[in-house]
């Protein structure tokens, strides 16, 4: 019976050794498995953190050309005025593509006047339907100083022409300080050495499209500005200006001042 009984304590002792075994086993498995989830949940968010990054360089290579360029934004704000009724559709930003690769000489101009803030405040004097839409043109009361050079860009065969959309200095020269755009094609300009520096995107043009145009030419718009900002707002109270220019950050290129 002793031995017996000494049997039975031994298979008693083994089961539960075998038990504790699988038990441990069991314990192992489920830490492993813990292990893996917890690594698979930091993999994940890795990779979402990377995806996100990548997300934002994918976006930043496609908003941002892979030429040589730089992003301005220039704020559009139509004039109000007590005495008529102005259509405000005409608010909103337009984007400048500065072309430094296509037209160095004078993108550098046009982002120097920008940081300079040239361009903040003045009225876009000149708007003709499907023609253009020109500004640059200071009041007496605002600092004039900004002196660019002469010297224009040489024509070349990959220079822009005045299609829809494009940004040139009046006359091709940058020293005049104004700038038109596009609202049309309008290669004739290229005869005048007027050639193209930037582009505007689609939604700025949608933009433009809706500027007052019922000031036509030869009103005394540039004797007006002249005699000073509220000689203007008197004078042509719809007249919309450009409230502010600036050059983003995020676009900033190695050629610019």
């Amino acid at each position: 019976m002793e031995g017996v009984s000494r049997r039975r304590g031994t298979r008693s002792a083994n089961r539960n050794k075998m038990i504790g075994n699988v038990i441990h086993g069991v314990v192992i498995i489920v830490l492993f498995f813990i292990i893996a989830a917890m690594s698979f949940v930091g993999s994940s968010f890795k990779n979402d953190n990377t995806m996100e990054r990548s997300v934002s360089s994918t976006t930043a290579v496609v908003t941002a050309p892979s030429f040589d360029s730089s992003l301005v934004e220039c704020i559009v704000v139509t004039a109000k005025s007590s005495t008529s009724t102005v259509n405000h559709n005409a608010n909103g930003i337009i984007e400048i593509t500065v072309r430094h690769d296509l037209s160095p000489i004078a993108s550098k101009v046009f982002i120097t006047l920008v940081n300079a803030h040239y361009f903040d405040n003045v009225f876009i004097f000149r708007v003709l339907k499907g023609f253009i839409a020109q500004w640059g043109v200071r009041t007496t009361n605002m600092n004039n100083s900004t002196k660019p050079p002469k010297t224009k860009d040489v024509v070349h065969n990959k220079t822009l022409s005045n299609t829809r959309g494009t940004l040139s200095f009046a006359g091709g020269n940058p020293a005049t300080r104004q700038v038109f755009c596009n609202l049309g094609n309008n290669k004739r300009l290229d005869k005048e050495n007027s050639r193209p520096f930037a582009t505007l995107s689609q939604d700025s043009m949608h933009l433009l499209d809706r500027l007052f145009t019922g000031y036509k030419d030869g009103q005394g718009q540039i004797k007006t500005l002249h005699q000073g900002e509220s000689a203007m707002r008197e004078k042509f109270p719809k007249m919309s200006h450009i409230q502010q220019c600036r050059v983003v950050p995020a676009f900033f290129s190695s050629s610019q001042v």
